[in-house]
């Protein structure tokens, strides 16, 4: 078959086809505007739909003409191969666009699932992206990295049902208890209390994903919801350290009038200062019992040496670690260590946990659907919040500072 007919039928269809849009817009806005089309329009829309599938089924034929002078010339090398149908092949061909085309009304709509239908190759040999035997998908998805939020596992949780939260401190304490004789006046002591509040802030944020990926990979949506409920968390985890209490951030423990400001000695070591630290705070009375670090400069501590190459670390050692049921745990001076990359490299927090508290209004929430114009663009809109206060009771129970000069 000379190559000049393929041509010809290709570009007849491609201009029936030019004027078949055409004519289906009009249509369709005739019908929006008037309620119905034009008898007229109807019958030169149904005339091209003809004339399009005609030189449809001519372009078919031709087609198959060609493989077969090509398989000829080639000795019947690679006959028949997969072909996927393209979407608008489909479409044309379906029941639901001849339903659509016969019965069109304003709320007219048709959906086509569209198949992956295997016909027959043009081409010898079969193209790579086009082989039988596709590329296989691993089932689900590849995570990126994820932030521990180990500082929330030691952190006191508490509930409240109030956008503010008030809480009662003591202010001071004198203790006047002595030695009395019988019938003497005792020594009175005194005791007195101020009141404190924190408001209740409200972390959030969204994002936006295809319906489609929601339907055909709902592991991608619950990866999504973890996503965000991680991104709360670890925010939640960020404020809880170093919030500075404007609105509307949260008063974390670095904010100021939440800790008692360690001032590293020149000289000292890093594991000096958490020594100190450690026994300035039992100096006030509370039991000190963890400290925060970056992992960074929880590395140079276990790289601290003595003389004769050896490290400080070791059973007995200013530095330790103790087995648990999640594998091992650093211990520095017998306090637990948590490492956190949300702690500014050089600073520490070491404090008594009994002296903190994280309040909840709402817990973690994730709400779904179409909002305004995303309907028409296929899009959700996945969104996660969390209303909370943070409490510190005891600035003397929190000591935060630089661990070297």
């Amino acid at each position: 078959m000379d190559i000049s007919v393929k041509e010809a039928v290709e570009n007849g269809l491609q201009a029936v086809e030019e004027k078949l849009g055409k004519t289906l817009a009009e249509h369709t806005a005739e019908v929006e505007k008037y309620g119905k089309a034009s008898t007229e329009l109807s019958g030169k829309l149904d005339d091209l739909s003809a004339a399009f599938a005609e030189m449809k089924q001519a372009q078919d034929v031709v087609d198959e003409s060609m493989r077969e002078m090509a398989q000829k010339a080639a000795g019947g090398y690679a006959a028949a191969g997969p072909e996927t149908k393209s979407v608008g092949d489909q479409f044309i061909s379906s029941d639901e666009f001849r339903a659509l085309r016969e019965n069109l009304r304003p709320e007219s709509r048709a959906r086509v699932e569209i198949k992956n239908t295997i016909s027959q190759l043009t081409g010898s040999p079969a193209e790579v992206g086009t082989i039988l035997v596709q590329a296989e998908r691993q089932a689900g998805v590849v995570p990126g990295a994820v932030r521990a939020l180990n500082v929330l596992d030691i952190i006191p949780q508490g509930v409240t049902s109030r956008s503010t939260v008030e809480f009662v401190q003591e202010a001071s304490w004198t203790n006047a208890a002595a030695e009395a004789q019988e019938a003497a006046a005792k020594a009175e002591s005194t005791l007195t209390f101020s009141t404190d509040s924190e408001i209740v802030r409200t972390i959030a944020h969204f994002l936006k994903m295809s319906n489609q990926s929601l339907e055909d990979a709902p592991y991608i949506a619950s990866y999504v919801n973890g996503r965000l409920i991680h991104g709360l968390r670890h925010r939640l985890q960020q404020q809880i350290l170093a919030g500075n209490g404007t609105a509307p951030n949260l008063s974390g423990m670095s904010d100021s009038g939440n800790y008692t400001a360690y001032t590293a000695v020149t000289g000292d070591t890093a594991l000096d200062s958490l020594n100190k630290a450690k026994y300035a705070c039992i100096g006030s009375d509370f039991a000190a019992n963890y400290i925060v670090l970056n992992p960074e400069d929880f590395g140079a501590i276990e790289r601290l040496g003595i003389t004769g190459g050896q490290y400080l670390g070791g059973d007995g050692g200013s530095l330790s670690y103790i087995q648990t049921g999640f594998g091992v745990a650093p211990v520095i001076w017998g306090l637990p260590v948590v490492l956190s990359n949300d702690v500014s490299s050089g600073y520490f927090y070491l404090f008594d946990n009994s002296a903190v508290q994280l309040v909840t209004r709402q817990g973690v929430t994730v709400d779904m659907g179409f909002v305004n114009a995303d309907f028409t663009n296929n899009l959700v809109t996945i969104r996660a919040e969390l209303r909370a206060a943070f409490m510190t009771y005891q600035p003397l129970a929190v000591r935060y500072g630089a661990l070297t000069v």
